[in-house]
Formats: C-alpha cells, structure tokens, sequence
C-alpha cells in the first residue's frame, strides 16, 4: 500500500506531511478530492469488516493511524515469526529459481522490519563493508541450507570456496547445474527411448513374422479341408494295383475285397486273421505276392 502510495505521489496523506488545510483557502477543494481518493484506495485495500469500523474516519491520515494501532505488531513477534519461517524453509519440489524467489521475499520482509541498519556517516574503517559481506555470507549459508540433497556436491563445492562467493555467484551456479541436469535427463531419456523402440520393433517384427508364418499354414491347412482332404493331392495319387487315379493302393477298394477273399481262403474266415489282412503292412506283402 505504501509503495502505491507513493508511486501517486500520495503519501503525504497518510504520514501527516500534508495537513488539512483551511476551508477558505484556495486549494482546499483540491485537497480533499485527493483525500478523498486516498481514502477511498484504503477502503478498497483490507476487508468489508474493517473499512465498515474506519468509514466514518475524518481523514485518510486519521483512518491510516488507527489501523496502524490495531494491527501493527511489535517488531519482536514479527521478527521471531519471519526467522522461524526462514529457518524451516526448503527447496522441496520448486526447481532452484522458483526457491530462491521465495527465499528472497523473506529476506526483503526481513530487511523491511529495519534489521539491517545502514551507516550514514562517512568512516573509513571498513566496518560497513564487513558488516555487508558477514550478512550476504549469511544469507549465501541460508540458501545453500535449504537445498535438496541431489546438490549436495555442488553445495560442497561453493563452501569449500574461501572466501564464500556472493549469493548471485553462488546462485549462478546451482542454476547452470540444473540446467546441466536437465540436459541429461532429456538425452538419457531419448537414448532409453530409442532402445525400447527397437527392442520393441524386432519384436513386433518376428511376431509379424510368425503370424505370417502361422496364418499361411492356416490357409494352407484351410484350403486343404475345404477341398475335401488335399484335392490336389488326391487327384495326383495313382493306385499301384488299379492303376487308377484319385486313390493310393492302401486305399482301393478292389484291393480290399479281393484280401478278403484272400483271406477267407487261407485263414477259413476267422474274424481275427480277416482283420489283421487289412493291415497296410499286411495289404503290401499280399500285393507283392499277388504281383
């Protein structure tokens, strides 16, 4: 709210820099349209409860005083506050930028309680800039603090380093080492990438390869029984014994009526010889002596 304030060049209203002037005067109107104004920016700024308690303030200084009295802690509940939110304060899943931006905005809050003051006479000993290095050494020992672990090496490196770097040195580093990090997860990750895709793809290919294989002796098999057993086959078979085609010599008829009778007159028609007759075996030999 300050810094809007004084960015309209209208801090004056609120800090007693410019007093109510007389009604008479000539600028009087123009002061109140502008107190008005500030007035009506501070309603604006805090919630329906609060600008209801101070709406019937007489000034935008008046109403800026008593929230001040209301709500201004003393600078030791504050202070104990921030330090305590530094001290537990960690990187956790932020990347290096995003935990350094708010890192930095507790440091801004603490340098806004006026903890860090500045000298304003003109020595020559050296302790300001002591003091100045001492409390940047701090706040480089802060940030390296609450880095995760997977910069452990990095933070060993810059501590190791005497004296300590500036933190815009040290931050510096730890980005360029993300960034490294980044790089090589993004390669590592195409390479195991492209190692899954051609395993991946010699494997879709043999089993395209097999399918293909299986589905032509399916079709093969297919074509064979829709043909009635190997049609081709069948019509290129010539019995031995008939000497006709369509059917192999284990499989003619004539053949078989005549072991029949082959049988009945050697064996006096016993069921079992007559059975072992059709024996393919036996069908060779009888062929052979028939021949």
């Amino acid at each position: 709210m300050l810094i809007a304030l004084s960015a309209k060049n209208k801090l004056c209203f609120v800090d007693g820099t410019s007093p109510k002037p007389n009604p008479t005067t000539a600028n009087a109107k123009n002061w109140q349209r502008c107190n008005d104004m500030v007035f009506s920016w501070i309603l604006n700024a805090v919630s329906s409860e609060i600008a209801d308690s101070i709406l019937y303030s007489e000034t935008a200084k008046s109403a800026w005083t008593e929230l001040v009295d209301r709500y201004d802690q003393s600078n030791g509940a504050q202070l104990y506050g921030v330090h305590k939110k530094l001290s537990e304060f960690s990187q956790g899943n932020d990347c290096v930028t995003t935990y350094f931006t708010k890192l930095k905005s507790i440091w801004d809050e603490i340098d806004g309680m006026g903890m860090n003051p500045k000298c304003s006479c003109s020595c020559t000993c050296g302790a300001v800039e002591k003091q100045t290095k001492f409390r940047e050494d701090q706040r480089v020992i802060q940030f390296l603090m609450g880095l995760n672990e997977d910069y452990s090496i990095m933070r060993g490196t810059i501590l190791m380093q005497n004296p300590l770097p500036k933190l815009s040195t040290a931050y510096n580093n730890l980005i360029q080492e993300e960034r490294q990090r980044e790089i090589r997860h993004t390669v590592q990750f195409q390479s195991d990438s492209a190692s899954l895709y051609a395993k991946t793809g010699r494997n879709i290919t043999s089993s395209n390869n097999n399918i293909s294989i299986q589905s032509t002796n399916v079709n093969n098999f297919k074509g064979k029984i829709s043909n009635g057993g190997a049609q081709d086959g069948r019509n290129a078979l010539v019995c031995n014994y008939c000497k006709k085609p369509g059917h192999s010599v284990d499989r003619c008829y004539k053949l078989q009526n005549r072991n029949i009778r082959f049988a009945n007159n050697v064996h006096g028609g016993d069921q079992e010889s007559i059975l072992g007759a059709f024996d393919v075996h036996t069908v060779i030999h009888n062929l052979r002596i028939l021949m």
